[in-house]
């Protein structure tokens, strides 16, 4: 999964983790948020680039991924986990 340039895609679909990387090198830690269709929020933390998100306590469905910095929001990806 990889975040900040328009080129970069999530890789779908997902099952047990998904990585996030970051196109600018940068190692500012940010912070990500994952919602369930229906917009609660399933899961949420800091990170910072190249690491892995634990994502197989959540059901088969559809989710979204969204990544920020203090500066305000970076990315909004979908993920679908199988």
């Amino acid at each position: 999964m990889a975040f900040l340039t328009a080129s970069d895609k999530l890789y779908n679909p997902a099952k047990d983790f998904i990585n996030i990387t970051f196109s600018d090198d940068d190692q500012t830690e940010r912070t990500y948020q994952i919602t369930d269709a229906s917009g609660k929020l399933v899961l949420s933390g800091n990170l910072v680039a190249g690491q892995r998100i634990d994502i197989s306590d959540l059901s088969s469905g559809f989710y979204i991924v969204q990544v920020g910095t203090s500066k305000g929001l970076d990315k909004i990806e979908k993920l679908i986990i199988e």
